[in-house]
């Protein structure tokens, strides 16, 4: 206790010393330290839009169309394969169009390292209308055609709204007679839309020339994926893997990079390139209401109430782990590899996992000049649109 005097004023102040204790070094780094950002991610440029088609396979137990971040798990889709498309445009530019994917982001920059990051966010940013859709073709026009939605601008005006295109399941349709390709591996597609001109009372931007410019290759199939030496496949459903009969699914996992190092591998593609391989936790989700277990689809339990997924949720993504390889046909993730992933949340919270094998096609095109909701022109610079296709596999993987 301290006393002190101020004109005649007694002042009591009250001093507490801390309780004292031994200071020491101790054995504690920051995750990451010494890490150069550069070879995490590259130096992203500021884009006004994105354009991505993908072919997906799912080969393994409990997969549901959550993983395309667009859909529920129920009914399961397990050893399905289709192509989906999505595109957006807006302003002003930003960087999470040409770092994030609406579907699967690329890994690090550096080979043969991963990454621990946090699930994908997106821009944060005004949409633009380009039309009534966004084509991707092949000279002859066969291809796929993204619509917008929604398909009419919304009524009354003043309200805030979201347009983006595609986003719909398509059936994976190569070489039909009477049908357009969906999927044409190695083919070169051209990326086009015809543009428009809002009515005055909207309240969203707009490109209002066609676009014509843009092209992405279709990557090369990818084929022979293994884990640990095992083929990726997908599940027999009700039958044995010699054809015959047994009323019940087989299990279609893998063992997880978790307590042992994983080696994944692949037929090495015939252009020198990468392969992205992103391991994904996933926690709980609903999908629907229910009274009791036949209520609910297979793959999934009534647990109070609810139905929940046996293996979780595959759009609940916690965490996620890419990493960039040589598409050389081999790679191997290790434990030590995943250990960021448990400073950001807890194992127990964790329902199920999933590892996605991709190999994919970049570009990027300069689009017309945007007009802002009040007609402000965006001129020509970071008018920039990302292009990318990727050809997926995705599989189920065992969590300890």
């Amino acid at each position: 206790m301290l006393v002190l005097e101020r004109g005649g004023e007694m002042i009591w102040l009250w001093i507490l010393a801390a309780c004292g204790r031994p200071t020491d070094d101790y054995a504690v780094q920051i995750h990451g330290a010494g890490t150069d950002l550069s070879s995490i991610e590259a130096a992203p440029s500021p884009m006004v839009g994105r354009v991505e088609l993908v072919r997906y396979r799912f080969w393994g137990s409990n997969l549901g169309y959550g993983l395309t971040g667009l859909f529920g798990d129920s009914p399961r889709a397990d050893g399905m394969s289709f192509v989906v498309g999505s595109a957006s445009f807006g302003y002003p530019a930003s960087t999470a169009y040409d770092r994030v994917s609406a579907f699967l982001s690329p890994g690090p920059t550096q080979l043969g390292t991963c990454t621990v990051r946090p699930p994908a966010g997106d821009a944060a940013v005004e949409y633009v209308d380009v039309g009534d859709r966004v084509l991707l073709a092949t000279p002859g026009q066969t291809g796929v055609s993204l619509v917008r939605d929604p398909s009419v601008h919304p009524r009354p005006a003043g309200e805030s709204w979201y347009v983006g295109y595609g986003n719909k399941l398509l059936p994976l349709i190569q070489e039909h007679p009477h049908l357009p390709d969906t999927w044409t591996p190695g083919a070169l597609w051209s990326v086009s839309f015809p543009g428009t001109l809002p009515p005055a009372e909207s309240t969203i931007g707009a490109i209002p020339y066609p676009f014509n410019d843009g092209w992405v290759q279709l990557p090369q199939d990818l084929e022979g994926v293994t884990i640990e030496g095992s083929p990726v496949r997908t599940p027999n459903h009700g039958y044995s893997r010699t054809g015959e009969w047994t009323g019940e699914d087989d299990n279609v996992r893998y063992p997880g990079p978790f307590s042992a190092p994983m080696k994944v591998g692949w037929e090495p593609g015939r252009q020198a390139g990468n392969i992205t391989l992103v391991i994904r936790l996933h926690g709980e989700g609903v999908e629907g209401t229910c009274g009791c277990a036949s209520d609910c689809d297979e793959g999934f339990l009534c647990d109070e109430g609810v139905c929940v997924g046996e293996d979780g949720a595959s759009w609940n993504v916690l965490a996620e782990v890419a990493c960039t390889a040589a598409d050389d046909g081999e790679f191997v993730v290790n434990p030590e590899d995943m250990a960021g992933v448990w400073a950001q949340l807890d194992w127990a919270d964790v329902a199920g996992a999933t590892l996605s094998v991709a190999r994919m096609s970049e570009s990027t095109a300069v689009v017309p000049d945007i007009l802002t909701w009040n007609s402000k022109r965006i001129g020509d610079e970071n008018n920039e649109v990302r292009l990318r296709a990727s050809d997926v596999v995705v599989t189920r993987l065992e969590v300890p």
